[in-house]
């Protein structure tokens, strides 16, 4: 018997309603939460984070031509 022997059945009846709490539900809330975020509220905030972004530590712009 190894030295890191656990008795598992004790271990999972005892955190089994704590796991559950932690699983994901799949529910149709969740899923039409899931299509709004998607569709709707990354196409929109992506390209606001993503020029703030450039515009901060982005490489300067090139210099002007003569």
């Amino acid at each position: 018997m190894p030295i890191t022997y656990e008795n598992t059945d004790q271990l999972v009846r005892f955190y089994r309603s704590k796991l559950q709490k932690l699983s994901p539900s799949p529910d149709v809330t969740s899923f039409l939460a899931g299509i709004v975020v998607g569709f709707f509220v990354l196409p929109i905030l992506l390209p606001i984070v993503g020029y703030q972004v450039t515009k901060r530590w982005g490489a300067p712009p090139p210099p002007p031509a003569e």
